[in-house]
């Protein structure tokens, strides 16, 4: 009966008549332009509030912070503007920060390559007080990419399906499903996952990759007769 039983799954699985293969590709992107943020080193908010004759009278100083932490942004922005560049106020970093300091405010700095991106670090590593980091890359419209991700997915699976047909003398008909994987979804390394793993010149990892990828899986159903 065990046997029975077996032999008629078996059949029942010949009898579907289907190949079902697996497959991944990866494209890379270009990005078209980078934003840089730019803000008022925290430092000053740390310096010392002692001094050898005495503790410093907390809310002067915490006045004279304020008042520091505005003229450098003043200064910073000043700076942007003289040098043309494109940029606008941070709508999410102005927050308070531990301890009741002063607010800090940040500036979002557009570049169009990654030689401006590269000089721009390097001005900010030079100014005093200034702190600066990668903020967002885009890569603009990424839909075509996309559907030539799909296209390159589904020939990939054609040869691979074809291979186990010629091998198990079936003959390949028509794809009958096509299902992406769910782990491979959302599997884009951006390029700002890049830099986080990637070591660059000058302390900039950056600087190290022009572009990111994006990765697809899927699983390709064909019929066979």
């Amino acid at each position: 009966m065990k046997k029975l039983f077996l032999l008629l799954f078996a059949n029942a699985c010949f009898a579907q008549g289907f190949i079902e293969v697996e497959v991944r590709d990866t494209i890379v992107l270009k990005p078209v332009s980078y934003v840089y943020e730019i803000s008022v080193s925290d430092r000053m908010n740390y310096e010392e509030d002692y001094t050898d004759n005495g503790p410093i009278d907390q809310l002067k100083r915490k006045a004279e912070k304020k008042n520091e932490m505005i003229k450098k942004t003043s200064e910073l922005e000043s700076y942007l503007k003289k040098k043309g560049y494109t940029f606008e106020p941070s709508k999410d970093y102005e927050v308070q920060n531990l301890f009741g300091m002063p607010k800090t405010k940040s500036y979002k700095v557009t570049l169009k390559t990654p030689e401006a991106l590269e000089k721009l670090s390097q001005e900010v590593e030079e100014m005093d007080q200034y702190s600066g980091s990668l903020a967002d890359v885009n890569y603009g419209d990424t839909s075509q990419l996309e559907n030539k991700l799909l296209e390159k997915l589904i020939k990939k699976a054609k040869t691979k399906a074809a291979a186990i047909a010629a091998a198990t003398n079936q003959k390949l008909g028509a794809i009958i499903e096509f299902k992406e994987l769910k782990q491979s979804e959302n599997f884009n390394t951006t390029f700002m996952e890049m830099i986080m793993s990637m070591k660059g010149r000058n302390g900039n990892p950056f600087f190290q990759s022009s572009g990111g990828e994006m990765s697809k899986g899927a699983t390709v159903k064909f019929k066979t007769e």
